[in-house]
């Protein structure tokens, strides 16, 4: 009789720490210690923390707690909204963070009660995204709206220049610390995948950097720093981007556009793909052969333009029209 009333007991305290888990909360709590866990590098483990709390705030808003309670109708809601103001390879993103989350809760408490909602609610991943740089002409305008000598200004001129002129992702910047700047070189330390590599930049982008590294007299080990004197976070880095871009008067930039501007600069100057490869932080160059063909289809049209032959026979046939006349 006492062993059936223990396991009447275990019973009841396991159906207790389920329901606990069901929370969206809790669960995606214990999901960021599952990934510490796993030894998965912090930027990544902030990269899906940035993405997996909109849709606990968005649950949130719609009175949904409990994992029990989301449906691959209420996902695929959540994707067409996201998608408003979100380009395909955005929201693919998110997707995938969030339904990793599902999987990993699914195939830990495996309820028999409820099925993942990702299973129905597919999405597939965009075929070859435009690889659309910033604007030189944007970055330029950019830049001029940060010309006082303010605090703000300096830093916001100063991140401008490093996104622009050492290509590193998003992520890689917020997660820079002041050590490691060093002359004209930034050490990434949580580059994707856990590499470890130095890129380098321009005499222009250190004068920046030096310049804002002067007014800091606060004790902040980050290299960037929000308006209130932490480290700088990915939605903050972007309101700064969307801020100068209001002031300049031109379309907002996506963050990884500065990385694409960078990869193209460096191709059309002749720089080696390889030594590119291992500036940028690829694994492959499988996405540089992108860049690189829209290089060889940009100096095509160069060629166009500036054939010396055809330039000759288009100032005969004007020789020729004049005469007329």
């Amino acid at each position: 009789m006492t062993r059936i009333r223990l396991y009447d007991t275990s019973i009841q305290q396991t159906r207790q720490i389920y329901e606990q888990e069901q929370y969206l909360a809790i669960a995606v709590s214990n999901y960021f210690e599952e990934l510490k866990f796993r030894g998965r590098p912090q930027n990544t483990i902030h990269s899906y923390h940035e993405k997996l709390l909109p849709f606990i705030k968005w649950c949130d808003s719609q009175a949904i707690s409990k994992i029990e309670q989301i449906t691959p109708d209420i996902i695929r809601d959540y994707f067409n909204l996201l998608s408003v103001n979100h380009n395909p390879g955005g929201v693919h993103g998110y997707y995938r963070v969030i339904r990793a989350f599902f999987n990993w809760w699914f195939a830990e408490y495996e309820p028999e009660d409820i099925k993942n909602p990702f299973l129905k609610a597919k999405m597939k991943p965009p075929h070859d995204p435009p690889l659309d740089p910033v604007p030189n002409e944007t970055v330029k305008k950019l830049l001029e709206t940060c010309k006082t000598n303010r605090f703000y200004d300096i830093r916001d001129q100063a991140i401008i220049a490093v996104l622009y002129d050492s290509g590193i992702r998003a992520n890689e910047l917020i997660m820079l610390d002041r050590s490691d700047l060093d002359d004209r070189t930034l050490n990434i330390r949580f580059g994707k995948g856990k590499q470890i590599r130095l890129v380098h930049f321009g005499l222009s982008t250190k004068k920046n950097l030096t310049r804002y590294i002067n007014k800091r007299f606060d004790l902040e080990i980050a290299l960037f720093i929000s308006d209130f004197g932490e480290r700088l976070t990915y939605d903050g880095l972007r309101k700064i981007i969307v801020k100068r871009s209001v002031l300049a008067g031109v379309d907002t930039p996506s963050l990884h556009s500065f990385r694409r501007a960078f990869a193209l600069n460096c191709l059309l100057a002749n720089w080696d793909i390889y030594r590119l490869k291992d500036e940028m932080g690829h694994n492959s160059l499988d996405v540089l052969e992108r860049y690189l063909k829209i290089v060889e289809a940009m100096r095509a049209d160069l060629s166009r333009m500036t054939s010396p032959l055809d330039n000759l026979r288009i100032t005969q046939e004007k020789k020729k029209l004049y005469r007329s006349y």
